[in-house]
């Protein structure tokens, strides 16, 4: 307000408004106040929809390999150059071998139920004697027609035969009479080869004569042997 004109005058002012000015600057900002304390956690927004599937991983390695009928090859490779008997001189308690050869002229003579395994190839250019088995009974359930029989068991047919990985009684039995002993049955071997399975040589698995001609009976069934190849069997 701007005063223009004024007479002194007792109980009397003249007074004459000019036109405003124009506005100053802005001034400074002044110093930001003290921040207040946080509020109070609002309510949990609703679960959001599920998104889509990520890529597939890698594949991861394989596991180890599982147990299998060869064995698993730990005791190594079976060489046997010169004649060996099991019977009397085993070798160690592992006999998962890696592969078998039997050479030219060499004999391994093995007890009765023995299995071989290899995870590699099986070749017999020698031979493989299995020793006898049980001894005919003296006495024993007549399975089989006839006079005074001892143990003994009826054969079974190929095709029951050819369905067995697993053999033992009474598939070495013996046979005998009341008065006599009959002579032992032939051995039992499984050979179970991964690999080839090779047969130039021989193997024999034959029972005993019995005691007598006449009562004691020889071993029977000459033996069992089961052969299985996972690759060829010659």
């Amino acid at each position: 307000m701007t005063v223009t004109n004024s007479v002194q005058k007792a109980g009397s002012a003249y007074v004459t408004v000019g036109a405003v000015g124009p506005q100053g600057p802005t001034g400074a900002r002044g110093a930001a106040g003290a921040t207040s304390p946080a509020g109070p956690q609002g309510l949990a927004g609703a679960t959001g929809a599920t998104g889509p599937p990520g890529p597939q991983g890698a594949q991861g390695p394989p596991g180890p390999a599982g147990p299998t009928i060869y064995g698993d090859g730990s005791a190594g490779a079976l060489n046997i150059t010169a004649n060996a008997d099991w019977t009397t001189n085993p070798p160690a308690n592992n006999i998962q071998f890696s592969s078998i050869t039997i050479s030219p002229g060499a004999t391994l003579t093995v007890p009765s139920g023995l299995t071989l395994r290899t995870t590699g190839d099986l070749e017999i250019d020698g031979n493989i004697v299995v020793v006898s088995s049980l001894w005919g009974a003296r006495s024993g359930p007549q399975l089989i027609a006839g006079y005074d029989t001892g143990g003994g068991v009826i054969a079974y047919s190929p095709f029951q035969l050819s369905q067995l990985l697993r053999v033992g009684p009474p598939f070495n039995c013996a046979s005998g009479t009341s008065g006599f002993t009959g002579g032992e049955a032939g051995g039992i071997l499984v050979i179970l080869s991964s690999g080839n399975l090779t047969v130039n040589g021989a193997i024999s698995a034959n029972g005993v004569a019995g005691s007598s001609e006449t009562l004691g009976g020889g071993g029977g069934g000459g033996g069992f042997l089961i052969l299985v190849a996972g690759v060829s069997l010659c």
